[in-house]
């Protein structure tokens, strides 16, 4: 449900637990916003915005962006970057896994109580389980940790499992928790996505590199989800999957991982954390200006959104079967 706007509404009580937690980190990047002086003035509008990004990339606070903003997300396809996605908690478990690495590394004698693998598995699920708590375990973020959990748990319990067993668990364990959510669009674009990703790499992903598999994966899913996106929304964005190559490495490894440490920080030392949130606040700035102008000149040479008929089910599966 959501709450009406009105002169009227007022706090019953004070936030405590963890929303006293996000509410606490969210207003740590407005008071940076506000007094850091080698930012421009808090009303102007590409501060707001990259203010409203940054408090939904760190708490999944959207109350910050407006819905010129999320006109703008929505017409170049970014919007599953917006707020704590999978692909961030996916990152996060990412980060757990190389701390744990250099953790024992750093320190062998660890490994004598907790092989690496397994130290690895688990501070990878206690990373991606923190940072979905600070998204209020929204349904995507559940999603995203089901899965997570049906591959690190195999390792952890030294459970030897293919990919497509681990993604067949989590799509067990996601209709177990959630019947319903085969009625929701995020369920078929985030299993489909997934299952795309295991379809054309499986496991030669690290075989390839990260960074070598990046943008042809980011073309992956920009082409291999435009039949399921006619399907369901009837709108196809030219400029979108060009905007994407840009945003998603831009947000997901080098703005995320400020945010994240601003975060932290803000819990910390506010001091120490202010330079920190005041560099991601002007990284977001400088994107939200680029993302509009970009999407202009793209929008004029190659057209804006085309708004299509749903395609019915011959035209969807010669569409699929094309694509591959």
């Amino acid at each position: 449900g959501y709450v009406v706007q009105s002169s009227e509404n007022k706090r019953l009580s004070a936030a405590h637990g963890l929303l006293a937690l996000r509410e606490h980190i969210s207003d740590s990047f407005a008071v940076v916003a506000a007094i850091d002086p080698k930012l421009p003035a808090p009303q102007s509008a590409p501060l707001k915005r990259a203010l409203g990004l940054a408090q939904a990339l760190a708490v999944a606070d959207t109350r910050g962006l407006s819905d010129a903003d999320w006109e703008l997300f929505r017409s170049t396809g970014i919007t599953h970057l917006i707020a704590i996605s999978g692909l961030h908690i996916t990152l996060l478990a990412g980060f757990g896994a190389l701390f744990g690495r250099l953790l024992s590394t750093a320190f062998p004698m660890i490994c004598q109580y907790l092989p690496r693998p397994q130290l690895c598995a688990v501070l990878a699920l206690v990373f991606a389980s923190g940072y979905g708590a600070l998204a209020g375990f929204a349904v995507p973020a559940q999603r995203t940790l089901l899965m997570l959990a049906a591959l690190l748990l195999g390792v952890m319990f030294r459970r030897s499992q293919s990919l497509w067993q681990g993604y067949a668990l989590a799509l067990i364990g996601v209709l177990l928790l959630d019947p319903l959510a085969v009625l929701a669009t995020g369920f078929w674009l985030s299993f489909i996505a997934v299952g795309l990703l295991l379809l054309v790499y499986g496991q030669r992903w690290p075989e390839r590199g990260f960074f070598k598999s990046l943008i042809p994966a980011q073309l992956l899913m920009s082409f291999g989800l435009l039949p399921l996106g006619l399907l369901l929304f009837q709108q196809l964005s030219i400029s979108a999957p060009l905007i994407n190559l840009l945003a998603v490495p831009f947000i997901s490894l080098l703005v995320v991982p400020l945010v994240l440490l601003g975060l932290i920080l803000s819990l910390i030392s506010p001091g120490f954390a202010e330079p920190v949130i005041a560099l991601a606040l002007i990284l977001l700035r400088y994107f939200g200006v680029a993302l509009e102008a970009l999407h202009t000149q793209i929008s004029a040479a190659l057209g804006p959104i085309v708004n299509l008929a749903a395609p019915g089910a011959v035209a969807f599966g010669l569409a699929c079967v094309g694509l591959l």
